[in-house]
């Protein structure tokens, strides 16, 4: 118990020369900014990650497990999946928000150009084949 309060008094006196510093030097409060906003992009991926897959109510070895069953591929067109905000996406059924499988951008955008009805997208299957 001793050694949380020693460390939590050294953070508070590393914290109150820190706020100094920022206060009187712009180039460290300049520094630090950059860094920061550095590490913010590099992690911006990551992030948009745990909060897709905790809006899904999967795991991480969950997802993993969808890439390998489906080849690392779209389950609709079968192209190669990309990493990245317009990549891949998790399709899940809007009523009973079970997942489905991945997809990417494109097949992503066209299910829901076509609200997931399948009468609807037999139709256009049936335009196109004309």
């Amino acid at each position: 118990m001793r050694n949380n309060a020693r460390h939590a008094r050294n953070k508070a006196v590393v914290n109150a020369a820190r706020n100094a510093r920022y206060a009187t030097d712009q180039a460290y409060y300049a520094k630090r900014q950059q860094e920061q906003k550095e590490a913010y992009a590099r992690h911006a991926e990551w992030r948009r990650l745990c909060v897709t897959l905790r809006l899904h109510n999967l795991t991480l070895d969950q997802y993993h497990a969808l890439h390998e069953r489906q080849d690392f591929s779209c389950a609709i067109c079968g192209n190669e999946l990309q990493s990245g905000k317009h990549g891949t996406h998790i399709d899940h059924d809007h009523a009973s928000e079970r997942v489905r499988g991945l997809l990417c951008n494109g097949c992503n955008l066209g299910l829901g150009h076509f609200r997931e009805r399948p009468e609807a997208l037999m139709a256009a299957a049936d335009y196109v084949l004309q």
